[in-house]
């Protein structure tokens, strides 16, 4: 079973998470600190603070707050925690996601990262792809990149095509590109070597480095430095005038270009949406994750508080959604309610993504439950439900008018689960409502 080949198939894990049911039925799952030893067969651990220094067969799968994975591990690895930190070697696939990822491990298969900021110093021997804040490739990726991020420093060699957007891009001195360079940026500053051709779409664009390709360039402002050796044609598109050094070697010809036409840029603006939205449905689902993780009960709850009432938690869903907004539009006119209207939006919108997880886990758990496995048992099974219904729900939210109401009905649905379940709790508490 290929980890990373189901995480292709689903981008975000979904497809992976069935395939893991029904493999791993049986798997016991347990809390603990340390975890070494042999395994032969698949490992599947979570907690707070994790660290793994067995010697693992087959597959790895870890969640928790903290993870150091100091194993060989001669399957793939899908690694969840708020801090994660992988070394020694993975002769199989990775997936990581985390507020901070550090990848010291060798990687001998293809490698897909979800992060506040990641640091990959290992190498990789097939494909990479890599979302988060900060992306930095200290090591070798033999295949291609695809990443997107607010800052991405690329200073080993990628043997393939790099595919890339981000805030600031910085393409090091000691870094080679043997393939084709697609990238949108704020700012790209290229000091390495690009074996094959550049095309660009950024604010500023400073290279200094080595091009063997063509280089074609769209930037409001181009700066080509002294040092830099473009083998091909040089061919960009700006409204400032381009700053070319004399002592800059051009092999082919320097062509402006007035512009490019509609289609290019509706072209763009349609990829622009696309990875938005990708970026966005992961985004969720590592919050929703993080949910999973502190609130281990609050899912299946809400789930429980649903079932045969859905028409009743969706109105009352409604009602709050539209009725809050109202009371503290009311509360901020008045000057001795703000104080409260401000705690009141916190409050809702906690409700409303509260309210979306919920109906996307039960969603995906229903699902999951066709494949006769129990979702509600385990941590990873009720990530993997959510993920999967978040998934689902967020691709039809593209879908004009109907992706609307889809996610406005869920959402209703949710927040009334959770209207009756604090309703609830209190009156268990003995509270009144």
């Amino acid at each position: 079973m290929k980890i990373i080949s189901a995480i292709k198939t689903s981008l975000f894990g979904s497809i992976l998470t069935i395939g893991l049911l029904s493999a791993h039925s049986a798997a016991a799952f347990e809390e603990t600190t340390v975890k070494n030893g042999n395994f032969d067969s698949d490992l599947i651990v979570s907690a707070d603070k994790l660290l793994i220094e067995a010697d693992i067969a087959a597959d790895l799968i870890a969640a928790g707050g903290e993870i150091d994975v100091k194993s060989r591990i001669k399957g793939d690895a899908l690694v969840i925690g708020g801090t994660v930190s992988i070394d020694d070697k993975i002769e199989g696939e990775l997936v990581s996601m985390g507020g901070r990822i550090a990848v010291k491990a060798d990687v001998s298969d293809s490698i897909s990262l979800f992060a506040g900021k990641a640091k990959i110093s290992g190498n990789i021997a097939g494909d990479a792809l890599a979302i988060g804040g900060k992306l930095d490739f200290p090591g070798d990726v033999a295949g291609s990149l695809r990443a997107t991020s607010g800052k991405l420093i690329l200073r080993g060699r990628i043997g393939g095509n790099v595919l890339a957007s981000a805030g600031v891009f910085e393409i090091e001195d000691t870094a080679t590109i043997s393939g084709k360079a697609t990238l949108g940026a704020g700012t790209i500053h290229i000091a390495g070597h690009i074996l094959g051709d550049l095309r660009v779409g950024a604010g500023e664009v400073v290279i200094s480095g080595r091009i063997d390709g063509d280089a074609k360039i769209a930037a409001r402002t181009i700066r080509i430095l002294p040092s830099a050796r473009i083998a091909g044609d040089l061919i960009y598109h700006s409204p400032e005038a381009i700053q070319l050094s004399d002592q800059a070697e051009i092999g082919g010809d320097v062509t402006f270009m007035q512009s490019e036409g509609m289609m290019d840029r509706e072209g763009g603006m349609f990829a622009l949406a696309g990875a938005t939205h990708l970026v966005l449905i992961i985004g969720l689902i590592l919050l929703a994750s993080a949910f999973v993780l502190a609130i281990p009960k609050l899912f299946p709850a809400l789930d429980r508080q649903s079932r045969g009432r859905n028409l009743s938690c969706v109105g009352l869903g409604f009602a709050v959604l539209v009725g809050a907004p109202i009371l503290i539009f009311l509360l901020f006119i008045s000057a001795v309610g703000i104080p409260i209207a401000v705690l009141l939006v916190a409050v809702y919108f906690l409700m409303v993504i509260t309210g979306q997880f919920g109906s996307s886990y039960v969603l995906g758990r229903r699902l999951i439950s066709w494949t006769k496995h129990d979702a509600t048992r385990k941590p990873l099974y009720r990530i993997g439900a959510t993920a999967l219904g978040l998934s689902i729900l967020w691709l039809l939210a593209v879908v004009p008018i109907l992706g609307v109401i889809v996610i406005a009905l869920a959402t209703a649905r949710g927040v009334g689960a959770l209207v009756f379940e604090v309703v609830e709790l209190r009156t268990r508490l003995g509270q009144p409502t």
